[in-house]
């Protein structure tokens, strides 16, 4: 395609000249938008480096297509660092380039825990792409941890109107739902999620729908979601934990004791001595 063709004419235009500061820059974006992150970091660096860098007109491109690479490759503080960066030097009349960096960092911020910065991020990058799912579910996903549910299901139903395909979306939606006793609806979105092969948040769908049908009393069900989700996430301390609930109320104590004994093991939260 056509990145491709620019990362082969690039790297040869660099062997004649190997300081040509636009060509750096075309070859780590042609990096990055091929997925070739580790080439596109390293491209930015030798690009930064060079003498002449800090008068360069459009330097701040170099911090973008660095931040963009290290975000994929999930080093998290160094995207952060770079879109902050990136900022610093973007011109203020560059809205879309600005909002560029505040995707980045609207995902940084979330995984860090800075709800305050991330809703700035997000709301910057409405502005200058109001029909991109991503700020909205961001939104929708910090208001689910505030137990703004309401607010949530607003934001997060925005976000699978404009990216029905992101699976995650519809798991918060459904958790939003059920933390309102709203089980027909979170059921539908987490079978919904359940059902998409894209779907990273597989684990927390198990337990979703095992909640929601201990909620309405079909404990077999809720059962069996809860033991498949084990089945395939053996790790995951809250599918341990719901099942053990479901065993208590089905008389099973000692299965419930079992299950309690292992989600403990694995680091997850004390539970109530009433299961015991």
């Amino acid at each position: 395609n056509e990145f491709k063709s620019v990362v082969k004419y690039a790297n040869l235009y660099l062997q004649l000249k190997p300081n040509d500061y636009n060509t750096q820059i075309a070859l780590a974006e042609a990096y990055y938008y091929t997925g070739k992150y580790q080439e596109a970091v390293s491209t930015a660096n030798a690009t930064e480096s060079q003498p002449n860098f800090k008068n360069e007109k459009e330097n701040y491109k170099v911090y973008y297509f660095r931040a963009a690479a290290k975000l994929e490759l999930k080093d998290y503080i160094g995207a952060d660092k770079d879109a902050n960066a990136g900022i610093k030097l973007t011109p203020p009349n560059n809205k879309n380039e600005l909002a560029d960096y505040h995707l980045i960092l609207m995902e940084t911020h979330s995984r860090f825990g800075k709800d305050k910065e991330a809703l700035i991020d997000a709301k910057t990058v409405i502005e200058s792409y109001p029909d991109m799912g991503a700020p909205y579910g961001i939104i929708g996903y910090i208001e689910l941890g505030n137990k703004n549910f309401h607010n949530a299901i607003v934001n997060l139903s925005k976000a699978i109107e404009l990216s029905p395909e992101i699976a995650m979306y519809f798991v918060w939606r459904g958790d939003a739902e059920n933390a309102l006793k709203l089980y027909e609806n979170s059921k539908t979105d987490l079978l919904k999620a359940f059902s998409m092969p894209d779907n990273t948040f597989r684990d927390k769908t198990f337990v979703g729908l095992a909640l929601v049908y201990e909620h309405e009393n079909n404990y077999e069900t809720a059962l069996s979601y809860a033991t498949q989700g084990i089945q395939e996430f053996p790790k995951c301390t809250d599918l341990y934990s719901v099942r053990a609930r479901i065993y208590y109320v089905m008389n099973d104590k000692e299965a419930a004791c079992r299950d309690l004994k292992t989600a403990k093991e694995l680091g997850g939260k004390e539970e109530a001595n009433e299961y015991a």
